[in-house]
């Protein structure tokens, strides 16, 4: 699957047809940069459970602190120096907001961030310092790395570099549900589909951080399709098909029944 999006930009889609701009363009932006976008709004909205509807701003302020620190209107710094302190100031950004306004509520909340992204936007659009609705131009591009080179005519190493970050943050998001679940101190956890979408080395250090927490004394319910790997590191397992107990036994009587193999694991296991 990783490999598969590693090489979309340069298959040839009939279904995805892009007249106005190179595919490879749009699979960095607009799509890419809505997908990141999405997975950070998702912690704010989906796991916090905030209504913050100035999100966004923080991506503002971070792309155009990149902009000022790496043009003439700032100090000119390389890629690899500005990258870490636009993230640091639009953290700090991020801390400066929050302090005040995490103690309101539903529509309260998303009236204040409502009213900071359009306070951003406006400022940003109005400021002819930083080049007003044009934007800034000459902004330097990361390093090259591996032969691949980063410039204006060519998208994709962009878009493969964004595809990366993705992958990163999936991973980091995993680990946060489960350090979330796990603050709480419980006696049981359960966990569904850990390891969902998640690229082969990733999937093996999910489940070795699933292992330790259940080292450590949290009884763990794990429903997930992998089931050869489930059933590596279970006490006891359950076969549901359709809703229903199939079968029920110590996961490795599972793991070494030969119908279970055929059926579920394709008759072989690996560890």
């Amino acid at each position: 699957m990783v490999a598969f999006f590693f090489a979309l930009p340069s298959m040839k889609l009939p279904l995805l047809n892009t007249p106005q701009s190179d595919f490879a363009t749009v699979l960095f932006f607009p799509v890419g940069i809505y997908v990141l976008l999405a997975m950070g709004l998702n912690v704010v909205v989906g796991q916090a459970g905030l209504l913050d509807f100035g999100y966004v701003a923080f991506f503002a302020i971070g792309a155009y602190s990149m902009a000022i620190l790496g043009t003439d209107i700032g100090p000119g710094w390389s890629f690899p120096e500005i990258l870490p302190v636009a993230i640091a100031i639009a953290m700090v950004a991020g801390v400066i907001l929050g302090t005040p306004t995490l103690r309101l509520r539903g529509d309260y909340l998303a009236i204040v961030t409502l009213g900071f992204g359009e306070i951003v936007c406006i400022t940003a659009v109005n400021t002819d310092a930083i080049g007003g609705p044009r934007g800034i131009s000459g902004i330097p591009h990361p390093p090259n790395v591996a032969g691949i080179r980063f410039g204006l005519l060519d998208p994709k190493p962009y878009y493969w570099l964004l595809l990366t970050l993705i992958i990163v943050a999936i991973l980091v998001l995993r680990r946060l549900e489960i350090a979330r679940a796990l603050a709480t101190r419980p006696r049981l956890l359960l966990l569904d589909e850990p390891s969902m979408g998640l690229a082969p080395k990733l999937v093996a250090q999910i489940f070795s951080i699933i292992s330790e927490i259940n080292q450590l004394g949290t009884t763990i319910l794990l429903v997930e399709q992998n089931a050869a790997m489930a059933l590596q590191r279970a006490h006891r397992a359950y076969v549901l098909e359709t809703g229903s107990i199939v079968r029920s036994d110590e996961a490795g009587r599972l793991l070494d029944d030969d119908s279970v193999r055929a059926a579920y694991l394709g008759g072989a296991v690996s560890g």
